[in-house]
């Protein structure tokens, strides 16, 4: 059996994935394309520390030299609600989108002050990508 995770209906190969799997295989490389050209240069931010395996909220992002970049989100297991600090990015206006899937339902609030991003992704596995300047 040729699948990811053992689940028959992830299977590594693209013509043969269920449509709603080739969704948002298609959505996460929409996603990619709009990231790309922030790459080169970028370094580093992680918010909650380098994440492990099995974290339920792993945290990451890119800054730029400009001082823009892109954190990201997953929200993998655990309560659907989490504060994280970002002050990399404390005092710039920013407005943060749940970008992946698209079906997914949350929200985030981005506190400027503070520099916290709390997120709220009540469905597994979801992302909040882009917390972009007003």
């Amino acid at each position: 059996m040729n699948t990811l995770n053992g689940d028959p209906t992830t299977t590594k190969h693209l013509d043969r994935m269920a449509p709603g799997r080739f969704t948002l295989v298609r959505e996460a490389v929409e996603v990619y394309r709009g990231l790309r050209a922030e790459l080169p240069g970028a370094v580093p931010v992680r918010p909650l520390r380098l994440p492990g395996r099995d974290d339920g909220w792993p945290a990451f992002g890119l800054r730029t030299a400009d001082g823009a970049g892109c954190p990201t989100v997953w929200h993998r297991a655990g309560e659907p609600v989490r504060a994280l600090p970002l002050p990399v990015w404390r005092g710039r206006a920013l407005v943060p989108e749940v970008r992946y899937p698209a079906a997914a339902p949350g929200s985030a609030e981005w506190s400027a002050r503070d520099g916290t991003l709390t997120v709220i992704l009540p469905r597994t596995p979801t992302a909040l990508l882009r917390p972009s300047p007003r």
